[in-house]
């Protein structure tokens, strides 16, 4: 009896070490199946940026002066693509509108053949994009006060969006109030009032323009050429200054929770002018820092509550 006794503590021994040791490692085996997903969805995702460059680079090519399409201004301003303005063939595969890390639901997508053009493009604005969509060329975007506004000194019409921001949307950082980004939302206030603005360059007081000036240009195939001042610059020089100059993202924002990022943790792929995509963690360099997350909310929220 003894011996058969000791068997069985033995195996219940057993039996709780395996227990213990399983609540260890399963967490674990969990983190990692995680971040292998993760890592696979981001790599699609900056395939899905790429085939943007492709869309937009075909756009241009096709338009006036070389603009790339505008920002949506139906039925609220977001920065995202006017979807409406893209040539049908080249927004064959809706599929690129979402990343597959992205936890809200894809819109499901209309039949757009039978709707009148105001229709389809009410419906094509309801899409929901996982991409943020610039438009314009964007430099001065770090999180630094001289490129920043306070809530306080908002334009009327962002002003009015602020205060449609959720309290829990708007929280201070290391104590001190956040800032939005000067340039972006000076840019975006005038397309507020008027949708024509998003087609145009915006002319701000200095330095809020590009390269510290008065003038903040629309993207545009060749655009890098107007931000140097050498007219001869060679094609080395305007390669490089076209691979910093961002153009889409995801989506991300500063509000306290992840569920509005594509990416955990929080970052973004970024899609540049040359075509290149970059990873960039929250908060951080250019266009991934938290004056220009809390304008992307401010925007975001307005859009939601507009559909």
């Amino acid at each position: 009896m003894g011996k058969k006794g000791l068997r069985i503590i033995e195996v219940l021994v057993i039996v709780i070490v395996l227990a213990v040791v399983g609540l260890l490692v399963l967490p674990m085996l969990r983190k990692a199946r995680l971040r292998a997903n993760e890592a696979t969805n981001r790599t699609l995702c900056a395939g899905q940026l790429k085939q943007w460059a492709s869309v937009l680079a075909m756009y241009a090519g096709e338009s006036k002066e070389g603009l790339y399409p505008p920002i949506n201004t139906v039925p609220a301003v977001s920065l995202t693509v006017d979807l409406s303005t893209l040539n049908p063939q080249l927004m064959s595969d809706l599929s690129i509108l979402n990343c597959p890390s992205d936890i809200r639901r894809p819109s499901p997508v209309p039949e757009l053949q039978s709707l009148s053009p105001e229709a389809r493009r009410k419906a094509l604005a309801g899409l929901h994009q996982s991409y943020v969509y610039l438009g314009w060329v964007f430099d001065r975007a770090e999180e630094v006060p001289d490129q920043c506004l306070t809530a306080d000194k908002l334009p009327p019409a962002l002003a009015a969006l602020w205060k449609q921001l959720p309290n829990g949307a708007r929280p201070s950082v290391l104590g001190s109030p956040l800032r939005i980004c000067a340039q972006m939302a000076l840019t975006v206030a005038p397309v507020l009032n008027g949708a024509d603005a998003a087609n145009a360059d915006a002319v701000l007081e200095p330095p809020n323009g590009n390269w510290g000036g008065k003038t903040v240009h629309r993207l545009a195939k060749g655009v890098a050429r107007l931000l140097t001042t050498d007219a001869n610059a060679p094609a080395e020089t305007l390669a490089t200054l076209s691979g910093e100059i961002p153009v889409m993202l995801d989506r991300f924002t500063v509000a306290p929770t992840m569920a509005m990022f594509n990416h955990i943790p929080g970052g973004a792929n970024v899609l540049f002018l040359d075509g290149h995509v970059a990873f960039y963690k929250y908060p951080g360099a250019g266009t991934v820092s938290r004056p220009v997350g809390l304008l992307l909310e401010m925007l975001e929220t307005n859009h939601r509550s507009t559909l």
